[in-house]
């Protein structure tokens, strides 16, 4: 089952949060980058099909109006 919307944020919240205590230097800190960047990607890949199919953006994008 793939993720929703929601699930993706909470991940990214949950991983942005923890990030803190991790040195960004290490293996494990570009592991973490990395996998944001990979959310983020598939956020952006579900707001895109989810406009296209209502022709209304589904969350505000920053830069759009939405701020």
């Amino acid at each position: 089952m793939p993720f929703t919307l929601g699930d993706l944020i909470l991940i990214e919240l949950a991983l942005v949060r923890d990030m803190k205590d991790i040195d960004l230097s290490m293996q494990a800190g570009q592991q973490y980058i990395e996998v944001i960047g990979r959310v983020e990607q598939a956020i952006s890949q579900i707001r895109a099909a989810a406009n296209q199919q209502g022709g209304q953006e589904l969350l505000p994008v920053p830069g759009k109006g939405g701020d």
